[in-house]
């Protein structure tokens, strides 16, 4: 009996000693590979939470200006400071989310949604969709569709181009006809016959067949002179030039292909968006391990859901519908005119850059416009290297030359828009000669193939190219074009296009710009501190520590400095 007694005793003192070890193990155990970072009242937040929102800050923060916004300390810190000081903004960013989704929760935002809310929700979706199913327009192809199937597909999809696209199509045509047109004008043809010149010099080789053959060729093409030399096309010259270069026996046939062409390309552009997403949705399982169509949307769905809720619904519950006051909007307005009054000349030029550039936002936006800013375009002929030129004379003047021919050419036709007399046929003619001889690759895309590049106090352009725009400007003649200016990247030809007119406007100028921006920004104010009340609320428990690993390895690739 005793030893049955002490045998039951010894299983149980086993089976605690392991029940205790394997609880201690537990206790011990680091394995967990995604612990609560955050709490906020019953809402937890993992490392994984946090370290997709590092990832999604992190491009902004370190290239998008945000560190010097919120670190003013970071160019004397060490890199790892600097990573510290991210991660301590990364945590405070989870704490917003985290009471956002706090009020959603107490405050049932979710049940609260209107129509007109999930109207905009549904936009988001459509416009993530049209973003990822973007990726398949190269899969459609212009050859398998007409314009009469594509105007049927976009108008059922309720996808059509406006009417102002449409009817804006003769004129954008017409004026890519013109450039043409321009373009095939500049060029000067030059006589087959001066090869044989030596020949028709004598008075044997004249009545030779050689001569004879020479003298037909160079009657047959009427853009060349008698004497050899070289001459201008003519408008109808330059026509039919371009039509028999594209195929065609007249310059209306030529002039419809392009008017068929604008129009197509116009309708195609909305129908490879229609088919690149039919596509999309075709191929999604395949693309996706497997993953239906329909559940991506559902979920995508929810996930702007989320967004919206956090983004619109509870600051509408937190700010209510604020609007700034008349003496706020002017507080705001006197701050922005001294914020630029007071700005150094290249920051200047830099934020009026910006604001000319963004056409969408000026009718939005103030804009202080101060004098003494204009436009110019250029041509550029580089300099060639000179093979000739031994190791002595490298890096000396003899190494420095461009093209002659094409120099005297540039200068020929400059000197042929100088004796225009209106102003857009000198802009349009140098436009033009930038096409046929620039160098400069800015001048081959927007905005600066259309406007020229901003010139006035705060430029970064060379000293030369900079002296001579600012003595075009002091002129004040547009279409004026300077002579040839040497630079380091060789000889410039500058045309003076536009001068920005002053415009430093007054309060009451733009009082209803300056309300909505003292709105907008008064609101992000009032947001900022009702969170932070309601975090005061709010049981917030914090693990700091626990993500001080994430990130360690970008320190020295995103956060040195140059003090280090």
């Amino acid at each position: 009996m005793l030893r049955k007694v002490k045998r039951i005793v010894s299983i149980v003192l086993t089976a605690a000693f392991l029940i205790v070890m394997l609880s201690s193990c537990k206790a011990l155990s680091v394995v967990n590979p995604d612990p609560v970072v955050l709490k906020v009242g019953k809402l937890t937040y993992t490392r994984n939470d946090y370290a997709d929102m590092f990832n999604d800050l992190l491009y902004t923060y370190v290239y998008g200006g945000g560190e010097a916004e919120v670190n003013e300390n970071y160019a004397t810190q060490t890199s790892y400071e600097r990573l510290a000081a991210f991660q301590d903004y990364v945590y405070d960013k989870l704490i917003e989310r985290g009471v956002k989704d706090f009020i959603i929760e107490t405050e049932s935002l979710k049940d609260k949604l209107t129509d007109e809310d999930n109207a905009e929700i549904d936009k988001l979706v459509e416009e993530t969709l049209e973003s990822e199913s973007s990726a398949k327009e190269s899969d459609v192809s212009e050859s398998d569709t007409t314009i009469e199937e594509m105007k049927s597909v976009t108008k059922e999809a309720g996808k059509e181009p406006t009417q102002e696209e449409i009817d804006a199509l003769p004129e954008t045509t017409d004026k890519e006809i013109e450039t043409k047109v321009a373009e095939k004008m500049a060029v000067t043809v030059e006589d087959d016959a001066t090869e044989s010149g030596d020949a028709t010099e004598s008075g044997d080789a004249t009545e030779s067949g050689d001569a004879t053959e020479s003298a037909d060729v160079t009657e047959s093409d009427d853009a060349t002179a008698s004497d050899g030399t070289t001459k201008a096309l003519t408008r109808e010259e330059a026509e039919q030039a371009l039509a028999e270069e594209a195929g065609f026996d007249t310059f209306e046939e030529y002039k419809k292909s392009l008017e068929d062409k604008a129009e197509f390309d116009l309708w195609f552009g909305y129908y490879k968006k229609i088919k690149a997403r039919e596509i999309y949705e075709e191929k999604y399982a395949d693309d996706h391990e497997g993953e239906k169509f329909e559940d991506h949307v559902k979920e995508l769905r929810e996930e702007k859901t989320t967004q919206y809720l956090r983004d619109t619904k509870v600051k509408d519950f937190l700010v209510g519908d604020y609007k700034a006051t008349d003496e706020e909007a002017q507080k705001y307005f006197e701050e922005q005119l001294k914020k630029y009054e007071e700005m150094e000349a290249k920051d200047y030029y830099s934020y009026l850059d910006t604001a000319l550039k963004d056409e969408d936002g000026k009718d939005d936006e103030i804009v202080f416009i101060k004098g003494g800013y204009y436009y110019v375009k250029h041509v550029l002929i580089k300099f060639a290297e000179d093979t000739t030129a031994s190791d002595d004379t490298e890096g000396s003047d003899a190494a420095k030359k461009v093209d002659p021919e094409v120099q005297k050419a540039v200068e020929d036709e400059i000197a042929a828009i100088n004796g225009m007399e209106k102003v857009a046929e000198k802009l349009k003619a140098f436009d033009a000669l930038i096409e046929k001889y620039g160098e400069d690759p800015g001048m081959e895309s927007e905005p600066a193939k259309t406007n020229g590049y901003l010139m006035g106090e705060g430029n970064s352009m060379v000293e030369e190219f900079s002296k001579a725009s600012d003595e075009l400007y002091k002129a004040g003649k547009i279409g004026a074009i300077s002579d040839g200016i040497e630079s380091m990247h060789g000889i410039h030809y500058i045309q003076l296009v536009k001068i920005v007119e002053e415009n430093m406007p007054t309060f009451e100028e733009v009082k209803d710009k300056a309300k909505d921006a003292a709105t907008e920004q008064n609101v992000e104010a009032k947001l900022s501190e009702r969170l932070s009340e309601y975090k005061g609320k709010t049981k917030v428990v914090e693990y700091r520590k626990r993500v001080r690993s994430i990130g360690s390895n970008y320190a020295d690739m995103y956060f040195s400095s140059q003090s280090n």
